[in-house]
């Protein structure tokens, strides 16, 4: 993969653009170490656990833990939802209003036709198999790396080790005699709401950040990274954004 600066651009400002452009086809290449697709799982999966994956285990987690896979099922209600919410929006932007029945009648057989012609197929129903099964496996536990599209597994005791030993440092971490993480919220959503009382957010903006979902997540998780090294592997922590409010 190859980048150019414009040829318009002062000698300093090229300078700068190739610069930055070496920067990232290093990294790139030190990311994918393939000069082509398709690549293999040892470019992106790391097993220091005890559990000896499969040859069809390998191949799913090579995609990293963002591949998809269709659902065996879907939900007639959630797909009719996602169409009237489809509309609803559609109808709000439109230019022409005089045209929203029209748009309405286009769109409402969809979701019907849509679950009807849901199938998976054999391949997708083989890989939730597989998934299932490693899902069952409580010895293990499987994590991205801190860079990259990558997959890691280690055995559980190591990971709750890792953890337990980077909390009990007290020159990092402080035990709280109560959890804070409720009030902190909302401080957050008050504050939200003023500033949407002030026209300083949209409504689609406040609705979107005001969701407390992120603030319900696990309050710490470790990540590897065997960037340089794969083993001993190193894990960093991940805190939530509670006293960052």
């Amino acid at each position: 993969m190859k980048f150019a600066g414009s040829p318009n651009q002062s000698p300093s400002t090229n300078y700068e653009v190739n610069d930055f452009i070496k920067t990232h086809e290093k990294k790139i290449k030190a990311l994918t170490r393939n000069s082509s697709v398709p690549f293999t799982h040892h470019d992106t999966v790391v097993n220091i656990s005890s559990y000896k994956l499969s040859d069809d285990e390998l191949y799913i987690f090579k995609f990293g833990l963002t591949y998809a896979i269709k659902s065996p099922q879907i939900s007639k209600s959630h797909v009719c939802t996602t169409f009237e919410l489809l509309h609803q929006d559609l109808k709000r932007h439109l230019v022409d209003k005089s045209k929203a029945n029209e748009v309405k009648s286009e769109i409402q057989h969809l979701p019907t036709t849509y679950v009807n012609s849901f199938k998976p197929s054999t391949n997708d129903l083989k890989k939730l198999k597989i998934l299932k099964k490693l899902k069952q496996n409580k010895d293990i536990i499987i994590l991205r790396p801190d860079k990259g599209n990558g997959v890691v597994l280690l055995d559980k005791v190591v990971y709750n080790n890792a953890i337990s030993d980077l909390l009990s440092d007290n020159s990092k971490f402080k035990k709280l005699q109560s959890d804070l993480t409720q009030r902190r919220e909302g401080q957050l959503q008050r504050y939200l709401r003023k500033l949407k009382k002030e026209g300083l957010l949209s409504t689609d903006t406040y609705r979107d950040q005001y969701l407390s979902y992120w603030l319900n997540q696990l309050d710490c998780m470790v990540c590897p990274n065997y960037t340089k090294s794969k083993i001993p592997i190193l894990l960093h922590p991940l805190l939530d954004l509670l006293y960052h409010l």
